[in-house]
């Protein structure tokens, strides 16, 4: 009885941890979805290539020959109940051949970049700018990384990470 017992709790205690496994495709984020840690709800609303941009006191920087700029756009939303820290600085771009990593510029004259703190319910809309070679932007789909330090009240804290495929999801 003890043994049929054993048998049985072995086979309960392994159809819940393969029940909790989640297929890889369900877990990966695209274009246009969002992510949501603790109330902070961070959306990838697009990415554009381009040579050169404008500030917007009409400023204009030419991309050197062989490298573009990347910007996405994206929606930052604190739905929490404090003060949320976010900037351009915590952003990777990844390709996804080679896994190099290319960390965000931070252009001090232009004001559509991202670095803001957000009060409680506030949602703020802006761009992380990346400046990249070519050669890089060749090895798609590219990755966007998103990584800050959750420090809690107990003082305990963790890394989190969010991660997109900067394509349309397929089904």
């Amino acid at each position: 009885m003890k043994k049929a017992l054993s048998v049985f709790l072995l086979f309960v205690v392994l159809t819940a941890c393969l029940t909790g496994c989640q297929d890889s495709e369900d877990q990966n984020f695209y274009l246009g979805e969002s992510q949501t840690h603790k109330g902070i709800t961070i959306t990838i609303n697009s990415i554009i290539e381009r040579d050169f941009y404008e500030t917007p006191s009409g400023y204009r920087y030419d991309a050197d020959e062989g490298k573009k700029f990347v910007d996405i756009e994206l929606t930052v939303e604190n739905n929490g109940k404090s003060e949320f820290g976010f900037s351009s600085n915590d952003f990777l771009l990844i390709e996804t051949e080679n896994y190099a990593k290319v960390d965000a510029g931070y252009y001090i004259l232009d004001d559509t970049i991202m670095d803001v703190d957000l009060a409680p319910y506030e949602t703020s809309t802006s761009i992380v700018r990346f400046y990249v070679s070519e050669n890089f932007l060749e090895k798609k789909p590219l990755i966007l990384k998103y990584t800050y330090t959750d420090y809690d009240v107990s003082f305990l804290w963790e890394e989190i990470e969010f991660e997109w495929f900067l394509t349309e999801r397929t089904t």
